[in-house]
């Protein structure tokens, strides 16, 4: 997981500061922007990851696009996703899931944030839906990570799926 992070660390830091969900001026219409940008990725990467093999064993306790979509005002329209990773491989399909669990965890700061921000009337289920399990189904993600995968293979489906998220936001 250190080598997975520290090879996808400018990624994520580029992400966080595309997105800046942590702006102490955060307006409800630019929090629904920024959960917009997100499902544009994350509903076909799912769809995409459902096509796979599972790359881990709960992976459908693990889709949570229909949280976000509900979170972002459900809208309408979604525009296209930018290319996607290839997740039709094991490996690569555990780095995508990489970066889709572990909002899990930063998500709940962001949580905290949006709703001492905005109040109660900002949807945040997408990055609290584990609520007190979040530390617990991180732990399996991290022993089904380590369990066999191809590190570079991780790498480049982490990198892709930041990669993804970021020409989004732009």
């Amino acid at each position: 997981m250190a080598a997975l992070r520290a090879a996808t660390a400018d990624r994520h830091r580029a992400l966080e500061g595309a997105l800046d969900l942590l702006d102490d001026h955060l307006t409800l219409a630019r929090w629904r922007e920024a959960l917009g940008t997100l499902l544009r990725v994350v509903e076909p990467l799912e769809a995409a990851l459902d096509r796979t093999p599972p790359p881990i064993d709960d992976w459908p306790a693990r889709r949570r696009a229909a949280l976000l979509r509900h979170d972002a005002g459900d809208p309408e329209r979604v525009p296209p996703p930018p290319a996607l990773p290839d997740v039709a491989l094991p490996s690569p399909a555990m780095g995508a899931l990489y970066v889709l669990e572990g909002s899990t965890l930063g998500g709940r700061h962001v949580a905290r944030h949006v709703r001492r921000v905005l109040g109660g009337g900002a949807g945040v289920r997408w990055f609290t839906a584990y609520g007190d399990d979040t530390a617990t189904r991180w732990a399996t993600f991290r022993v089904a990570a380590s369990a066999g995968h191809d590190l570079d293979a991780m790498v480049e489906g982490a990198a892709a799926t930041f990669d993804a998220l970021l020409e989004a936001a732009r």
